[in-house]
């Protein structure tokens, strides 16, 4: 009994910890955006004052939609999949816009 409390304890924030995991929303790993990197990137990244070119490299589990405005607002130009690379060229090959969302 004396070991008891203390094994409830441990379990119980084990569990915790693999229920929230250390990022509590965020998509774990690298979304590259025009050679910058965004270290387990979440919500709406702004990535450019105005829609340009972007090539993304997407080294996350989770999609990510781009947007012609900042704010990810206006129409939504692009989607790219987890694990999954584009580079700036004609539609459908690269991206314009200003911000990227990523998705949950």
């Amino acid at each position: 009994m004396r070991y008891g409390i203390a094994a409830v304890l441990g379990v119980t924030s084990g569990a915790a910890m693999i229920l929230v995991g250390p990022l509590a929303g965020a998509a774990a790993g690298d979304l590259i955006i025009n050679r910058i990197p965004y270290r387990n990137p979440d919500g709406c990244l702004e990535v450019a004052g105005k829609a340009m070119p972007l090539a993304v490299e997407n080294n996350t589990a989770t999609g990510a939609a781009v947007f012609r405005d900042s704010g990810c607002t206006g129409e939504m130009t692009g989607y790219i999949d987890p694990f999954n690379t584009r580079r700036p060229g004609p539609a459908p090959a690269g991206f314009f816009g200003a911000s990227i969302k990523v998705m949950r």
